[in-house]
């Protein structure tokens, strides 16, 4: 891990309500290992934290839905993990505007201008702590950061008419092609710029609400490069119940990295 001090900050995604997962409850509350799936996210990120030099101002901020903040404190504080969160973040309508309030947060916890913003999905609970480090190395050198995988399916494009199923009929090459995961890294102005302009954006009707699909994504139309770094077959993002019995299985298998 790169010796640095830069003030680094870490924003966890854990209010969408995750309907994919068939459950009553937000999926971030499902236990993974016998614990909830946001308190090892959480430990996870923590951990990372502890492992900067000593003098490095650092925190971590988790985006929850407003109607489940005393939930989520609750579970965390029993968990032990209360004095790890620095503040909590009530979160939007979409992701991208869970994202936005959590960056115009940040300033209230004394945040500076050139920190690093690392935004994780709190349904990630198996990344390692070397994945984080080497996605805040790359932001430090570059500006920016974001774990992918090489995509090793065959793909191709569909088309149909109305009423029939769809039709296969292009092979796209897959050479370059990347899956994202995250943690996604970027300099805390400049990602809070690209969020006011993509917010601008969606507000004036110039964009879909649903455009932006992820962190790279906004960083992209504000015009920032974004540098990829190798990610994790086991950084799985938990959506639906057979993920759950995947990550139970990579857990029991001893395959972390």
């Amino acid at each position: 891990m790169l010796v640095s001090t830069r003030s680094t900050h870490i924003l966890v995604a854990a209010a969408g309500r995750g309907s994919r997962m068939g459950q009553q409850m937000n999926k971030q509350f499902l236990r993974v290992g016998g614990e909830p799936i946001i308190i090892r996210c959480l430990r996870l990120c923590s951990e990372f934290l502890d492992s900067l030099e000593p003098e490095t101002d650092r925190g971590l901020h988790v985006i929850c839905s407003d109607n489940e903040m005393d939930t989520m404190q609750d579970t965390v504080q029993a968990y032990g993990l209360g004095s790890a969160v620095t503040q909590y973040i009530a979160g939007g309508n979409s992701r991208r505007e869970s994202i936005f309030f959590g960056l115009q947060a940040l300033p209230k916890s004394g945040v500076p201008d050139d920190a690093i913003i690392m935004i994780h999905d709190g349904a990630r609970c198996l990344a390692s702590a070397d994945l984080f480090a080497r996605c805040r190395d790359t932001a430090i050198h570059y500006g920016s950061a974001c774990p992918g995988l090489p995509v090793h399916d065959t793909l191709r494009r569909a088309f149909s008419h109305a009423g029939q199923d769809p039709v296969l009929y292009e092979t796209v090459s897959r050479e370059l092609l990347f899956s994202m995961q995250t943690p996604q890294c970027f300099g805390f102005e400049a990602i809070m710029r690209a969020n006011q302009v993509a917010e601008e954006a969606v507000s004036f009707g110039r964009v879909a609400r649903d455009a932006f699909t992820d962190d790279v994504s906004v960083a992209q139309a504000a015009g920032l490069e974004v540098r990829l770094v190798e990610g994790e077959n086991t950084n799985l993002k938990l959506t639906r119940p057979e993920d759950i019995q995947l990550a139970e299985a990579i857990l029991a298998a001893g395959l972390l990295a």
